[in-house]
Formats: structure tokens, sequence, C-alpha cells
């Protein structure tokens, strides 16, 4: 397929679009709505002396402090007694 075809196509859609436009609208396809909320990571510790490890927690909250709230809360229950700090929170 050259060029002239594919203008030809693209300009027979476009215009059929214009002629009928109800079903153009058929056509479009909707979006899919941007996750919503913050990636929370932090610094966590099995025991004092162990090795810094990073624990990620994708949160569906808005708020910064909620959030955070919310990741050490799943860090905990995820078996890390020792939190030690936030590393950093994103947005997703």
């Amino acid at each position: 397929m050259n060029d002239l075809e594919r203008f030809e196509r693209s300009m027979k859609r476009e215009l059929s679009h214009f002629m009928d436009p109800d079903k153009a609208k058929q056509e479009t396809v909707q979006p899919s709505p941007p996750p919503a909320g913050l990636q929370v990571q932090l610094i966590v510790r099995e025991g004092p002396l162990k090795p810094d490890t990073l624990f990620i927690h994708d949160s569906d909250k808005i708020s910064r402090l909620e959030a955070r709230l919310e990741a050490e809360k799943a860090a905990r229950d995820a078996g890390w007694p020792i939190i030690g700090r936030v590393h950093d929170i994103v947005a997703r």
C-alpha cells in the first residue's frame, strides 16, 4: 500500500465520519481515567542491626499523610517490625 492509497483511505474514513456523525460517536473509544493515588516507599528493617530494605506500597489515598499511615500499617502487617523512615512519596 503506497502513500496515495493510505491518504485516500484516510480521507474516505474522515468523510464518512463527517457525513454520519452518529456512527463516528459509536466508534470513538473512551480513554480510561488515570490511576489516582500515591506510591509510598519506606525504609524497613527486620531487626536493629539488619540492613535496610525498600518497602513499596501503592495507596489509593490522595493525602500524603493518609497514604503514609496506610503504608506503615501495611509494612507492619507484612512482618516488618522496624520502619526506619519514608524514602519517597510519588504520584502514580
